[in-house]
């Protein structure tokens, strides 16, 4: 059926052919109603092939090769356009491609129109390819929804494509999301996605999470044990409303900005944790609930990380190098009779820090119930007054180093200041050290009377 003039194919029914192409338009072509146009043929024929202007509103289109050949105008606003062994819609270099309607205010469908295919949902060989409603599927896994690039989408949103087998059938489905996280893999963004937990479900093991804007995620979000995952918080703020982000896998914290919770932890890690960058871990409860709950291993490098209850509980393995630690109402790091806590880098040749990294609570800097304590850089502290910087014993320290502790009072705050220094004095209540000293300055400074240097 060829079109030279103005064609609507309209009604139910369909209109199928073989050996040729069913409808060739060069014309004006336009498909209403619930109606089929089909084609048979397994290769070279098309259900429709234009190089005029046609626009697909309703109803279905399909068939065996490729089903819509475009190198003219194409508009799909809705209906269903399916190739059963090879593509949905083939846009040649000439071919202007538009799925979907534009709109001032973007209200994108992610089921209408809908474009499938066995190699390629759309193969846009180097046309124009607008898209801004519907859904795009390749039935031969990942990368074959669509081929080639997008021109366009709606303004604020992104193409997310996720993969999933069914039936022996791997199918890669392509749809528009707003563009709130995308995921790079090295400085390519190769999606897009609308939730957090979207984004951990969906990356690829060894990609980038970067934040795109200010977010409140109300949806767990899982990093599985299959995945290394970096999460760039980019500047901006994750608010987690009571749901965990949950690290079964290697995670790795990054960038600047926020990520903050309150009615769960915010991040719980079973995997493998490291923050770096200067970015913010925080938690907003009052109780219950951390910044940080590792039983796992988890690595501290840079940043902050606070909280007005314990900011971190530990029952695995916890090493902090450096950035700042604080609660502003309880315990800065929890550490349970489990927990293996180290804090700054043991070195063959000492070069302790005295400031670096900092971990300061209301009620203890550090309470350690029993578990593994090393300490080899740093300043603790404890802002209750004598006894709260550490509670609970030092495992080890740095050889030829010792334990110092201080209390000043400051703005009607009694704070405990716990460092390292050489032990070069020793302060004894009895038969018991209760301080080391690097000068003999120090020593009688700080010395509790009664007591012996």
């Amino acid at each position: 059926l060829k079109n030279n003039g103005t064609l609507t194919i309209t009604g139910t029914g369909t209109l199928t052919g073989s050996g040729a192409d069913t409808v060739t338009n060069a014309g004006t072509l336009t498909k209403t109603g619930t109606s089929t146009i089909s084609n048979t043929a397994t290769s070279t024929y098309y259900a429709i092939s234009n190089t005029g202007t046609a626009t697909i509103s309703a109803g279905t289109v399909n068939g065996s090769y490729r089903v819509i050949s475009n190198s003219g105008t194409l508009t799909v606003t809705a209906g269903t356009i399916t190739s059963s062994n090879q593509i949905g819609i083939y846009n040649e270099s000439t071919g202007i491609l538009t799925v979907g309607t534009k709109e001032t205010t973007p209200s994108v469908s992610t089921t209408v129109p809908s474009v499938t295919g066995k190699t390629y949902g759309i193969s846009n060989e180097g046309g124009t390819f607008n898209f801004y409603d519907g859904v795009i599927k390749g039935q031969s896994g990942a990368g074959t929804a669509i081929n080639g690039t997008v021109t366009a989408t709606e303004t604020g949103y992104g193409v997310r494509k996720t993969v999933a087998t069914a039936d022996s059938v791997t199918t890669e489905t392509a749809i528009l999301v707003a563009k709130n996280y995308a995921e790079y893999n090295g400085s390519t963004v190769v999606n897009y996605y609308e939730t957090l937990a979207s984004a951990t479900t969906y990356v690829t093991s060894g990609n980038t999470i970067k934040t795109l804007v200010n977010r409140t995620e109300t949806i767990e979000s899982t990093v599985t044990s299959s995945k290394t995952v970096t999460l760039d918080l980019n500047g901006k703020t994750i608010t987690l409303d009571g749901v965990t982000l949950k690290n079964n896998g290697t995670l790795t914290i990054t960038g600047t900005g926020t990520l903050t919770g309150s009615g769960a932890n915010t991040v719980t890690n079973a995997g493998t944790l490291t923050k770096t960058g200067t970015s913010t871990i925080a938690n907003t409860a009052t109780d219950t609930y951390f910044a940080i709950s590792n039983t796992g291993t988890a690595t501290i490098g840079e940043g902050t990380v606070n909280a007005v209850y314990r900011t971190i509980s530990n029952s695995g393995t916890l090493t902090v190098t450096a950035g700042t630690i604080t609660s502003t109402n309880q315990i800065g790091i929890y550490n349970t009779s489990t927990g293996k806590l180290t804090v700054g880098t043991k070195e063959t040749t000492p070069s302790v820090s005295t400031t670096v990294p900092s971990i300061t609570g209301k009620t203890y800097g550090i309470s350690n119930q029993g578990g593994t304590f090393n300490f080899y850089d740093g300043v603790i502290k404890g802002q209750s007054g004598a006894g709260t910087a550490i509670n609970g014993t030092v495992t080890e320290t740095e050889t030829g180093y010792g334990v110092r502790k201080t209390v000043a009072t400051a703005n009607d705050i009694t704070t405990e200041t716990v460092i390292l220094v050489a032990k070069n004095y020793a302060e004894y209540n009895g038969s018991t050290v209760v301080n080391y000293y690097e000068t003999l300055a120090s020593a009688t400074t700080y010395v509790t009377s009664g007591n012996t240097i």
